[in-house]
């Protein structure tokens, strides 16, 4: 099985629910309010205070890397997927396009042994590689003609639209955004944000449902978890996070492997 791009990158990395006990459904066909200030200086900080802390983060941090566990559950099959591997993200720039990195190491099938099987993602701003080292094959698929650039990771904009970095103004345009107290399961120092897609953009995103924990000291998220149409829950878990990390070009390019099935896709 190998890991849904639209999942991995439709959050960035995308993605049952693990929200507690006194977190409740959410109406996913309604509208709920945004959560305003705490009255209480214990309860978490508003959800307008943590969306402009990771717009801002967004801003200082253009250049991110960290290790990942990927799970997806699959209760109408009973299947269980557990990926370990790295990422790495450059955010656009006047000098710089859009880029990614994703890196699966290993692969767990329910409760199966442990196995390597590496699958990467790559895309240098125009072109995204999926290299699946088990099988020996390499695909590219051209994102941007020679010469465009494309607003790869931005909501409503690119092929790749991920929910942190992004404007607080326009987070709040495409889902209804709740927090809650913390709860005994929660990353330590984490915020918690719930958010379900508004109805003028269901259609746009690959979940229903996505909850998000965002520390508190980076602003950046440490765990995403969604929920799609059919109940699948993936959850992902972001570890030995590194900002301003110094990328080169070849970061994000994949090299074609002698002996490999190769095919290109153009626009």
């Amino acid at each position: 099985m190998t890991p849904s791009l639209s999942l991995l990158l439709s959050m960035l990395l995308t993605l049952g629910l693990v929200g507690c006990d006194d977190s409740p459904e959410p109406n996913i066909d309604g509208d709920q309010p945004v959560t305003t200030a705490p009255a209480n200086p214990d309860d978490p900080p508003s959800v307008d205070v943590t969306l402009a802390a990771m717009e801002e983060a967004g801003r200082q941090h253009g250049r991110i890397a960290a290790t990942l566990d990927y799970e997806v559950d699959q209760p109408m099959t009973g299947d269980r997927e557990l990926r370990s591997g790295s990422i790495r993200y450059q955010r656009q720039t006047e000098d710089t396009p859009p880029q990614f990195y994703v890196g699966f190491d290993t692969l767990k099938l329910g409760d199966g042994a442990t196995l390597k099987d590496k699958v990467e993602y790559a895309f240098d701003g125009r072109w995204l590689t999926i290299a699946k080292h088990r099988i020996k094959q390499m695909t590219r698929y051209e994102i941007a003609a020679e010469g465009e650039t494309v607003e790869a990771f931005r909501l409503g904009k690119g092929p790749f639209p991920v929910p942190f970095g992004q404007e607080a103004q326009a987070m709040k345009e495409y889902f209804v955004i709740t927090t809650r107290p913390p709860g005994p399961a929660d990353p330590a120092n984490t915020t918690y944000l719930k958010l379900v897609p508004r109805d003028a953009h269901k259609e746009d995103l690959s979940f229903v449902l996505l909850e998000m924990w965002i520390d508190r000291n980076t602003s950046l998220p440490v765990r995403l978890v969604s929920r799609d149409a059919s109940r699948n829950t993936t959850t992902v878990t972001f570890s030995e996070i590194e900002t301003d990390v110094t990328f080169d070009a070849a970061d994000f390019r994949l090299p074609a492997p002698v002996g490999w099935e190769y095919s290109e896709q153009k626009k």
